[in-house]
């Protein structure tokens, strides 16, 4: 059972980059890149990462004849699960999800006993803070790429609405890299923006808000390629998207009958901490209803097939990922709770549209 090519996946590009900057690599490289990022040798590495604008999301909104494809060199993986905590994190340390641990927006974190929304450092459906620490942070400690490339005597910079050069913008965006690539010196520059993955999740493929979105990205990312000199711009995604139908959780009793405490992880990629005597029951119920759009998976399967990646696990890896993970099939996702916000489209299962993601690269 294999979801991601753990050779041909976004820990493997960020390895590139690594390598291409003469530090210590802990995966496999992309060759491709490898020759590219060589023979160009450009003052500037620019790497931007697109919420949500992966490979299929690319085709099915601006066709095949489109910026992006026309510079593709290669397609690659997300990682497991395809979603933004566990992926963004592999980009920025060059780590698998099992090695960072970052493995989902919902973590359960066994030195605190608590479930993590770990972006918003709350625990879990409760919108309390954890208060003096960031509790991933503390616990699931890691270093960036970027500073491993400072710490080198290199430049390095990492531009995001959350980082430490902010936009609000595609427009300020472009101006903060132009900025930067203007600099005297060879650097590297991360950047992350959060679109079109906020778009997707609330309108879906087919609204115009989704479409005005992509095609806007794609007009900024030209301009800005067109602006710049002696740079290598890569254009990658965190993972795709699929339209989406909702499972509400809370109508089945027996899951509340079952589990210990809260799922964790993702909507589409769901971790259940099950009683001791209710693990038969639970796993038939759960067959029973859901087979036909979640595969099963108990604790001992996802280590032995390293679902979450190869290498040294986090210490906290283990007892974050439950007696059983449900991995969609189908394009179903777990709402939970009460919340009023119906997702239109998500990702963090096992659908290509999910997973594939287009590497592209412009030498100016």
């Amino acid at each position: 059972m294999k979801y991601i090519n753990y050779d041909n996946c976004l820990t493997n590009l960020s390895n590139s980059i690594l390598k291409h900057f003469g530090l210590k690599t802990y995966h496999k490289t992309l060759e491709i890149l490898d020759k590219a990022l060589e023979e160009n040798n450009s003052k500037n590495v620019v790497l931007i990462l697109y919420d949500g604008l992966g490979a299929r999301v690319i085709d099915r909104i601006l066709g095949k004849d489109n910026f992006f494809n026309n510079n593709k060199l290669c397609e690659i993986d997300s990682v497991f699960p395809p979603t933004t905590t566990a992926a963004t994190m592999s980009v920025m340390t060059g780590l698998n999800p099992n090695e960072h641990g970052w493995i989902g927006w919902d973590v359960y974190i066994d030195s605190l006993d608590k479930t993590v929304t770990l972006f918003l450092n709350e625990e879990k459906g409760t919108k309390k803070p954890i208060e003096g620490f960031h509790a991933a942070k503390k616990f699931m400690p890691y270093e960036r790429i970027n500073d491993k490339i400072k710490k080198s005597g290199k430049q390095a910079y990492y531009i995001s609405p959350y980082g430490d050069i902010n936009y609000n913008s595609l427009e300020e965006l472009n101006n903060e890299i132009k900025k930067l690539c203007d600099l005297d010196g060879k650097k590297y520059i991360y950047v992350y923006d959060d679109e079109p993955d906020k778009t997707l999740h609330e309108f879906g493929f087919n609204d115009k808000k989704t479409i005005d979105t992509v095609k806007a990205i794609e007009e900024s990312t030209k301009k800005l390629c067109d602006a710049l000199e002696d740079t290598t711009v890569i254009i990658i995604a965190d993972h795709g998207h699929i339209d989406v139908e909702p499972i509400f959780m809370d109508d089945y009793d027996f899951i509340k009958e079952s589990i210990i405490r809260t799922t964790s992880i993702d909507s589409r990629s769901k971790t259940f901490f099950v009683k001791e005597d209710k693990k038969d029951y639970f796993k038939e119920e759960f067959n029973k209803n859901f087979s036909n759009d979640y595969i099963l998976l108990t604790k001992e399967e996802v280590l032995k097939n390293n679902i979450f990646g190869y290498g040294e696990n986090n210490i906290h890896f283990e007892n974050a990922i439950g007696d059983y993970l449900a991995v969609a099939k189908g394009n179903k996702y777990f709402h939970e709770g009460d919340k009023p916000f119906i997702f239109k489209s998500h990702h963090a299962g096992t659908k290509e549209d999910e997973i594939k993601v287009n590497v592209s690269l412009i030498k100016k």
